[in-house]
């Protein structure tokens, strides 16, 4: 089983502000989970049908952008996190992204269904510093 949160709210349906950083905590419950991989994929309604992701708006994967937490991870569970900043966000024309988590065994096997959802992106309304 896969979950997603940012502070402790689930990750689906979340509003997102383009300016704003938010880190979201994966944690996957199971066997065998040692050595294995996390991959998020954040799409527009266009690109949803996409196999290969190559349209994806926001791409995160371990090792380099989702960072496991080996304190507390073990063989039954694996606790992941990443952020997504306004890089990810700031060129995007869209206000929905319909995401992805995906986590794979180090043999290869993909365990559990793909956990899903949507993420509000808004625009902040201050634009300059006060």
């Amino acid at each position: 089983m896969i979950n997603a949160f940012v502070d402790r709210a689930p990750l689906n349906g979340f509003i997102l502000e383009r300016q704003r950083t938010i880190p979201v905590t994966v944690t996957v419950t199971g066997t065998g989970l040692t050595g294995g991989k996390l991959k998020f994929v954040a799409k527009d309604l266009i690109a949803l049908p996409d196999l290969d992701d190559s349209r994806s708006k926001i791409i995160k994967t371990t090792p380099t952008q989702i960072v496991v937490d080996t304190e507390t991870s073990n063989s039954q569970r694996l606790v992941a996190r990443f952020d997504i900043g306004p890089l990810d966000t700031e060129s995007l024309i869209v206000d929905t992204l319909y995401w992805g988590i995906q986590f794979e065994t180090s043999g290869g096997i993909i365990p559990f269904n793909e956990l899903q959802g949507i993420l509000k992106i808004e625009n902040d309304r201050v634009k300059t510093l006060v």
